[in-house]
């Protein structure tokens, strides 16, 4: 692997902009890979991730945009003490420190393979899932060989320490089509907290099994009050929601009646900290037709600085 991040372009704004000073940089990367020796793709039984390593010799370039800013209204702060003396009156004031933050963060990357066939691992007319293109993005798109991958976007806004959003477009040039669509926003308001998500995601299921959908529009929102470590009592509820209309699958081909499911996810976590362990419980309730259709309780039992017993994984939890 080679990788070549040249010289960021950095221009500072003499302007304020809001009471602010704003700084654009632009950073452009070049990364060459090259993977050979996978002889046996077609034996290896799928189990993690490294099942999936195939022979690939690709060129990664992205360009990443950032802008940052920094307040200007507030004194610049020289002190090293906390307190510096003002000379009005002879009071003491406290030293505040202007520091930069990043605003706004703006990705766009793209993959081209020199060798489409990636060492003889790519079947044609169904979907490939391989490494190369797992890492790159989450949403396959490998159903015959190519040369370019989708351009990906990813998009991240800070407007303060309490809010974000973003988000992640994958619009494949080859289809002339929009593979996949994130977009969310999180709020923290002390101790609440506030979510949402939108995902919209386009397979290509008519050459796997055409009478499933080819379209996914879905809606997740959350919200709790508290945190992981916090003392006493904490709570989250998320749901997710299809927005397909109700028995029939948008797809490409004719209208397909389906049994609806508006509500297809569901999840409830509540937990109790002491100052040596926490209580934490889980409920989660999915309604995905013949697909899936269940509920799940799980646990999880905390000693401070010790360790934690139960089913309840950390990347299960709500928050």
């Amino acid at each position: 692997m080679f990788e070549l991040r040249p010289p960021s372009l950095v221009r500072i704004f003499d302007r304020p902009v809001l009471g602010h000073k704003l700084k654009h940089a632009i950073e452009p990367r070049l990364i060459y890979r090259f993977v050979g020796g996978v002889d046996n793709f077609a034996d290896l039984i799928r189990f993690d991730e490294r099942d999936i390593l195939s022979d690939t010799n690709e060129l990664e370039y992205a360009v990443i945009q950032r802008l940052y800013v920094k307040p200007t209204r507030v004194p610049e702060c020289h002190e090293p003490a906390p307190v510096a003396a003002s000379t009005a009156g002879g009071k003491n004031k406290p030293c505040q420190t202007r520091s930069a933050r990043e605003l706004l963060s703006w990705e766009v990357k793209q993959k081209y393979f020199f060798d489409p066939f990636f060492g003889g691992a790519l079947v044609s007319g169904t979907r490939n899932v391989l490494a190369t293109t797992d890492d790159f993005t989450g949403i396959a798109f490998l159903s015959s060989p190519r040369r370019f991958t989708p351009i990906v976007s990813r998009i991240a806004v800070h407007p303060s320490n309490q809010t974000e959003f973003g988000w992640q477009l994958d619009y494949d040039t080859v289809a002339s089509q929009v593979n996949g669509s994130t977009l969310f926003a999180n709020y923290r308001l002390r101790d609440f907290f506030f979510g949402g998500m939108h995902t919209y995601f386009h397979d290509f299921q008519e050459l796997l099994a055409p009478s499933l959908p080819d379209h996914f529009n879905q809606f997740r929102v959350m919200t709790g009050y508290g945190n992981l470590a916090k003392r006493g009592l904490n709570a989250a509820v998320s749901l997710g929601f299809d927005a397909n209309p109700v028995g029939v699958l948008p797809t490409s081909k004719p209208l397909q009646f389906v049994e609806p499911h508006v509500l297809q996810y569901s999840a409830v976590q509540a937990t109790y900290n002491w100052d040596c362990c926490g209580l934490s419980f889980e409920y989660r309730r999915y309604e995905l037709g013949a697909i899936r259709n269940e509920n799940q309780y799980r646990f999880s039992f905390t000693l401070a600085n010790i360790g934690t017993f139960g089913n309840l994984k950390r990347q299960e939890r709500i928050y």
